[in-house]
């Protein structure tokens, strides 16, 4: 080492290179080392870069936004044009900044033809991630068959492949397509056998969670009442929407208007759920303009106006919007032609499996009442081709 070393840095410098410890590579010294050790100084750089990645990967896999950052600030200045926008992409879509992840993508996607293969397979879980949280699970799929044909063997990058197989398969599993949930079953089974101890238990929490989805509603809340038990159970966001997912299924709309209104800062995907409620408890109302039924739309006018817009509200808003015009009394004609103009469009990009289902529902008992049966077969054609 002294000898490597003499007359270009100390051997401290050195050892620090040797363990990873530099905080960035001196572009004066390293060069001089590559020298004498006659190897090439652009395959250095390239393996500094790749190993950036790989830890950026596992910091993104464990949530550790804290890191990521600091990794991040360090990153900004690197010439590497790919892997500091990889990095930025996986520290944005961890905070939910999907606006500045989307334009990092966008520079992306331009030079995405030169990507080494973990730089191919960080863009492609990135890309499936991001349209897992948008609700856009027809796209993830399509993203994972290229990731699962990369083969890329970082161990991060296979756990996600997993992971992102598993939920997708939950969002698009559907009881009226005849979707085999011993598919999703194995999924699971795959996952808490091989994989899902080296997660952080938020993200075992919230695969347990998602299984919950696929259940009925009686069936998940049985789970959910046991679960509610253990404390660490409350402190993860996605439990709340998942039990009053549970109650809507279950069609217990007292318990589920009781539930939501003991939550604070609602968005549109719990009120689109909290108007299924009043419109189910309206519907078994004698006097659609009682007292009480009023009450129920003042409460449900005021859940809408405090809801604070995320991404992938739309199919939200939407459903909303269908469980307005039931709870106006419009009528069937406008209610038919909202699921097939309106939801029917956005099923093509947006999957939620309760919206899907209740619209199929409704429109089999509104084609006997309108006998509209040329639009229905054309209807629940794509509405099935969609979803299948």
């Amino acid at each position: 080492m002294e000898e490597l070393c003499d007359g270009i840095c100390c051997p401290a410098y050195e050892s620090k290179l040797e363990r990873n410890q530099y905080e960035s590579l001196n572009e004066t010294i390293i060069p001089k080392l590559c020298e004498r050790l006659d190897i090439s100084y652009e395959d250095v750089k390239c393996a500094c870069d790749e190993n950036e990645l790989i830890d950026a990967i596992h910091e993104y896999f464990t949530n550790d936004l804290e890191k990521l950052a600091q990794r991040l600030a360090k990153y900004s200045d690197n010439t590497n044009f790919v892997n500091t926008n990889l990095i930025a992409c996986l520290y944005y879509l961890l905070k939910k900044e999907y606006d500045k992840l989307n334009n990092c993508v966008r520079k992306l996607d331009i030079v995405k033809s030169s990507m080494n293969i973990i730089e191919m397979a960080t863009f492609l879980i990135i890309t499936i991630h991001y349209n897992i949280a948008t609700l856009q699970y027809e796209k993830a799929i399509n993203y994972y068959r290229y990731l699962k044909m990369l083969e890329c063997d970082n161990q991060d990058v296979e756990i996600m492949q997993l992971e992102a197989k598993f939920i997708i398969d939950c969002n698009l599993y559907n009881k009226f397509t005849n979707s085999n949930h011993d598919i999703i079953e194995m999924d699971y089974k795959d996952l808490k056998s091989n994989h899902i101890l080296s997660c952080p238990i938020t993200k075992q929490i919230n695969f347990q969670l998602e299984y919950l989805k696929t259940l009925d509603g009686d069936s998940a809340l049985e789970y959910l009442t046991n679960l509610e038990k253990d404390d660490i159970y409350h402190n993860v966001k996605n439990f709340t929407y998942v039990k009053a997912l549970a109650l809507a299924k279950a069609n217990k709309f007292t318990e589920l208007v009781e539930y939501l209104d003991n939550l604070n800062n609602i968005g549109f995907k719990y009120a689109s759920l909290y108007a299924y409620a009043v419109r189910g408890l309206i519907l078994k109302m004698d006097d659609k303009n009682s007292k009480p039924a009023m009450e129920l739309k003042k409460k449900l006018k005021g859940i809408i106006n405090d809801a604070k817009m995320e991404s992938g509200d739309t199919i939200h808003i939407a459903f909303l919007k269908l469980m307005e015009l039931e709870i106006d009394g419009d009528t069937d004609v406008k209610i038919f032609e909202y699921i097939k103009y309106e939801m029917g469009a956005l099923f093509k990009n947006y999957n939620v499996p309760f919206y899907f289902e209740y619209c199929l529902n409704r429109s089999y008992v509104l084609i006997g009442k309108l006998t509209k049966y040329k639009e229905a077969y054309e209807l629940l054609g794509k509405l099935l081709f969609n979803n299948n």
